[in-house]
């Protein structure tokens, strides 16, 4: 009885509540420890911060990678710019 199972297709890390949940909890740890007293407030703003940041380096990360270069002539997916 040989069945095949389908392949998983596995999210990135990144994306997972699984992996926020104790990163999130862990920084909270650390920052009682060390008497660090955030607000929500706070929290709130630094977690932005970090997601402007995180969001300029896959940014930058993208490019550098990149296997072709950007199309400059197209605007939309099936419209490109006249010249």
């Amino acid at each position: 009885m040989n069945e095949t199972f389908p392949e998983v297709q596995g999210k990135p890390w990144w994306l997972s509540k699984g992996t926020w949940g104790p990163v999130i909890a862990i920084l909270a740890m650390a920052f009682a420890q060390f008497g660090v007293d955030v607000d929500a407030n706070t929290l709130v703003e630094s977690l932005l911060q970090i997601v402007a940041l995180l969001g300029a380096l896959l940014g930058w990360w993208g490019r550098v990678d990149a296997k072709q270069p950007i199309d400059t002539k197209r605007i939309l997916p099936g419209v490109k710019a006249r010249r």
